[in-house]
């Protein structure tokens, strides 16, 4: 199993636009998290994420983080659609992106 021991600096850059979001520790556990998960494949678990992590904090640390940490969710995800769109160069006058928020990718009828 490879274990994360330094992040590239474009992850970097990207999970401290997430900075305002948590408390320091929390942000440190969201990043070891997050570069985790990305070199993780199949089914991941609090503990197995851990492992991945060189040096990094316990399980008992990512749990809370999870159960009990200071965050909110949808700021969270706000943030992570903003940063989405900012990088993928759309929004008012830029550009236009098209989602679909269906399995099937067809189009729709609006009635």
């Amino acid at each position: 199993m490879l274990k994360i021991a330094h992040a590239p600096k474009k992850l970097k850059t990207a999970l401290n636009e997430f900075r305002d979001e948590f408390t320091r520790p929390s942000h440190e556990s969201f990043s070891q998290i997050m570069g985790s998960m990305i070199n993780s494949e199949g089914k991941r678990t609090i503990s197995g994420l851990q492992k991945r992590v060189s040096g990094g904090k316990s399980r008992t640390a990512f749990e809370y983080f999870f159960n009990e940490g200071k965050w909110n969710e949808d700021s969270v995800a706000q943030k992570k659609a903003d940063y989405f769109f900012r990088e993928a160069r759309v929004g008012p006058g830029i550009g236009f992106a098209w989602l679909s928020t269906t399995s099937t990718w067809k189009r729709k009828r609006q009635d």
